[in-house]
């Protein structure tokens, strides 16, 4: 099973999410992360299991939120670039990080 890491920007998505929904609602916030840390679960289980994006990317959606996490497989590794909210301009943050 490949390790998986996530690029600062990412974690700070991640962050900026889960205190957001910390402020709309009790454990609100940690029903977020615990959707993101199973998703992380299946990922890391079956990389190849999520479509790919026309960045090379793969597009994990989140069950429970409107949320996806994009990654790419390295040899070694897996990476997740970034957890955006659905109703973001993934295509034009996407072709930033590339």
């Amino acid at each position: 099973m490949l390790k998986l890491f996530l690029r600062p920007v990412a974690k700070s998505e991640i962050q900026g999410a889960t205190e957001w929904y910390d402020s709309k609602a009790t454990d609100l916030g940690d029903a977020f992360l615990f959707e993101i840390e199973h998703t992380f679960s299946f990922i890391r289980e079956h990389p190849l299991s999520f479509p790919r994006t026309r960045f090379q990317s793969r597009k994990a959606k989140l069950r429970r939120f409107p949320y996806c996490i994009y990654y790419y497989i390295l040899k070694d590794r897996i990476v997740v670039s970034a957890c955006l909210h659905n109703s973001r301009n993934v295509d034009k943050i996407l072709e930033k990080r590339v």
